[in-house]
């Protein structure tokens, strides 16, 4: 909800504000939120960036090796 409202708001603030008015909660609250979530989405991203290039190295070296058999 914060990142789609940030999007629709000027800034971050407001969309917290918004937010925390809509649902009856302190602005803290959706800010926590969404700082907990900003996290966990760099986390993956960053897990996936791992994976991606342990897939490639791990193709890089099933050619070579191919080459070698050859």
């Amino acid at each position: 909800m914060v990142v789609k409202n940030s999007r629709q708001n000027e800034s971050h603030r407001p969309a917290i504000k918004s937010i925390s008015s809509k649902i009856g909660c302190a602005p803290q609250t959706p800010n926590e939120w969404s700082k907990k979530a900003e996290g966990e989405s760099h986390r993956r991203a960053a897990i996936l960036r791992v994976i991606a290039e342990k897939v490639k190295a791990t193709e890089r070296e099933s050619r070579a090796a191919s080459l070698r058999n050859s």
